[in-house]
């Protein structure tokens, strides 16, 4: 599956009313891959001294690629500090994560299953 420009209306992100460092988002209307048709639920924890450092990502739907409330290793998390660039958004940070789901990389907080547990 490649994202493209409308793939921005894959997902809903907003923060926490009384906390805008707590941010939740659902990814939904994945096409062509063993999230199609399903609707997963995470959030984006950042730290108070954002966007100078990344923020921590969990999963809190199963979906056969991340443990569930498990804080998630890429590139664009807290796992890897020295490697955050201060110009990812939450519409950067989800699309990547988006990305790395339909990858079978095992990382910190990844699973490895079929594509049948994923569906």
């Amino acid at each position: 599956m490649v994202l493209k420009r409308k793939d921005l209306a894959n997902f809903v992100a907003m923060p926490e009313e009384k906390d805008i460092h707590t941010w939740h988002f659902l990814v939904f209307g994945l096409q062509e891959c063993p999230y199609e048709g399903g609707y997963y639920w995470g959030t984006l924890l950042f730290p108070r001294d954002y966007p100078f450092k990344p923020p921590r990502i969990k999963y809190f739907t199963p979906q056969g690629r991340f443990e569930i409330n498990y804080p998630i290793c890429t590139s664009f998390s807290d796992y890897h500090p020295e490697s955050w660039d201060p110009s990812w958004s939450v519409q950067t940070i989800v699309l990547g994560l988006i990305s790395f789901m339909l990858t079978d990389e095992v990382t910190a907080g990844g699973i490895k299953t079929t594509e049948e547990k994923k569906r």
